[in-house]
């Protein structure tokens, strides 16, 4: 046989076996609890502050966890002179919340480290996404580039079982035949009931597409099922509605018409059915979403159609199809340039919910608010 159709052949056989749903597990996703009836507090609270003490030049694109004290450790990509450069790396802070306040920010991945572990060549670190489990063992993702720009990344983990203080050396995750690269992460991982995790990633090489992947806790990649297909959608972020069903909120990569997209899945992620095209506006932006006990669902979307330059909360009982904003969160002013966007939103064990987003490209800027607001600024409309 001749090398050439040897090579198709076996990259053939190497996508069937990463897609064929046949070796997919079973278990169904885990719906992540409402906590807000969790806060007593009749008392509206709603605060913002910015993260860490300020890395100069650049921040972009933060993840949070909630820690075994209690406390939130945040990680972001930032530090450097802008994103995609070598001097980028990945950062992390605390929040306490009985002091209010955050730590000063330290880098946990740098370029230089990742290259040595790796053994490979790295140009620069990007998103990263966090995962805790019951035990308290932290897995991080996060994206490397070793060839071109971000169509020619991977997707490497650490964990940690000391609340993020220390860091194992980075592991590539295999996620493609096609010379492993391509593939991306943004969005909060998802949980089965049998223990595995669901990671939503995205693909920008030759077509721009979202996918799942199911893994062991240990990290190894035992199916990945496709969201889309075509060249317009990135960064899914993954709601759960049953066992059976979720929904994703997709970003636009293409240019029109410029609205967000959505896929659902009625089978735990084995299929998921044609994409939607929501009135919700996407400037090619990432849409963060929490479910509440109500069943709806609270979501932070950019609010126009063009660049990132408003900031909104908004809240959808029927799968983000018409939502009731409930307020806008940042605004245009005249001397901005770069916007606010790549929302975190997640609820800590008291009930409050946080809300993570990148400010200007300068600053990670942190929202927290509880329920008794929510309800407040809902029934004021």
């Amino acid at each position: 046989m001749h090398w050439g159709v040897l090579a198709l052949v076996l990259l053939n056989v190497g996508l069937l076996a990463l897609t064929n749903p046949t070796r997919a597990i079973s278990a169904g996703f885990v719906v992540e609890p409402d906590l807000s009836p969790r806060d007593p507090s009749t008392t509206p609270i709603y605060e913002s502050r910015f993260v860490g003490a300020g890395v100069p030049a650049f921040s972009h694109s933060a993840s949070m966890v909630e820690i075994s004290d209690g406390r939130l450790r945040a990680f972001w990509m930032g530090g450097g002179s802008h994103e995609g450069k070598s001097d980028v790396a990945i950062y992390t802070a605390l929040f306490d919340p009985a002091t209010n306040a955050w730590t000063r920010e330290t880098p946990i991945i740098q370029v230089d480290d990742s290259q040595r572990h790796l053994h490979r060549n790295i140009h620069t670190v990007g998103n990263a996404t966090i995962h805790k489990f019951d035990s308290g063992r932290l897995l991080l993702w996060y994206v490397s580039v070793s060839v071109g720009g971000w169509a020619g990344s991977s997707i490497n983990m650490i964990h940690s079982d000391d609340d993020g203080e220390t860091w194992s050396a980075p592991k590539r995750l295999v996620t493609s035949p096609f010379f492993n690269l391509s593939s991306l992460v943004k969005s909060p991982p998802v949980r089965f009931t049998d223990g595995t995790i669901g990671l939503p990633i995205y693909h920008e090489f030759m077509g721009k597409f979202c996918e799942l992947l199911r893994l062991t806790p240990d990290g190894k990649v035992l199916h990945k099922q496709r969201l889309t297909k075509g060249r317009r959608t990135l960064q899914p972020a993954i709601i759960p509605r049953s066992e059976t069903e979720a929904t994703a909120f997709l970003r636009r990569s293409d240019k029109a018409p410029r609205r967000a997209i959505t896929v659902a899945t009625s089978d735990g992620g084995l299929s998921w059915g044609e994409p939607l095209i929501l009135d919700m506006p996407n400037p090619g932006s990432p849409i963060s979403a929490l479910r509440l006990d109500t069943g709806e669902l609270l979501i932070v979307f950019n609010n126009v159609p063009r660049k990132r330059d408003k900031l909104t909360l908004a809240i959808s009982s029927d799968e983000g199809v018409t939502y009731d904003i409930i307020k806008e969160i940042e605004s245009k002013g005249d001397h901005l340039s770069n916007g606010f966007g790549y929302p975190w939103l997640m609820q800590s064990s008291t009930g409050q919910f946080h809300l993570l987003y990148t400010w200007r490209r300068e600053r990670i800027k942190h929202l927290t608010f509880n329920r008794a607001w929510l309800e407040q600024n809902r029934s004021s409309r």
